[in-house]
């Protein structure tokens, strides 16, 4: 268990550094709606498990025929290649610098949202093609080393945990000290809502690289 953890590590860090559940998650921290944004973190950690742990034990049920290093090495290729295709597409799209930032229409919904929505927004989410390749990457790791669906499951709580971790540290510091916080809160906000785009880009870049070498020096 402890091996797939480390193996999994960098896409867990990769989507725990995706910026739009932060700037969710930052939108929703109002004195107005106080349950939204712990909403939000529940429904992330709910939506990443459940999609990593589907993927491993599928994957941990398929007959391999004794490949399983092969598919593994094929599957981390596969979403490297997709997280750069990813990275460049953002990287072609972003704002210049005195460029008006266009936001994600998906952000409309955040405005007023309740606790029920914010959960269903969490959940909209994490099957965005982006955050589906994490999943599905983590998930077909897990699930090749054929550890058994208990094991399975263990570790996919465990990347849910790594990759909520940026949603839940906003959501924790609103609710230990809501004042002092707002505004470094906000500054933050805005600072990811202008460079969300170069972030992702290079997150995905460099995350995809990295799934590229391990798929091929493992072949």
């Amino acid at each position: 268990m402890f091996e797939m953890i480390g193996e999994t590590l960098p896409l867990a860090i990769g989507m725990a550094l995706s910026p739009f559940p932060i700037i969710a998650v930052l939108l929703l921290n109002s004195p107005q709606s106080p349950a939204s944004a712990p909403a939000f973190l529940a429904g992330r950690l709910f939506s990443v498990t459940v999609l990593v742990a589907f993927f491993a034990v599928v994957v941990d049920a398929a007959p391999q025929a004794g490949e399983t290093a092969i598919f593994e090495s094929i599957v981390r290729i596969v979403v490297g290649l997709g997280l750069v295709a990813l990275a460049a597409r953002k990287w072609r799209k972003r704002p210049g610098k005195n460029d008006d930032v266009e936001l994600p229409r998906w952000m409309a919904m955040v405005d007023g949202a309740g606790p029920a929505r914010s959960f269903g927004l969490a959940l909209l989410l994490a099957v965005n093609p982006k955050e589906l390749l994490f999943s599905v990457g983590a998930g077909a790791t897990i699930g090749a080393a054929n550890l058994g669906v208990g094991t399975d499951v263990a570790t996919a709580v465990v990347f849910g945990l790594v990759a909520s971790s940026t949603v839940a540290v906003p959501v924790i510091a609103a609710l230990v000290a809501p004042e002092r916080m707002r505004v470094p809160l906000d500054r933050t906000r805005d600072w990811l809502v202008r460079n969300n785009g170069v972030i992702i880009g290079v997150v995905l870049l460099l995350i995809g690289a990295s799934l590229i070498g391990d798929g091929i020096g493992a072949l």
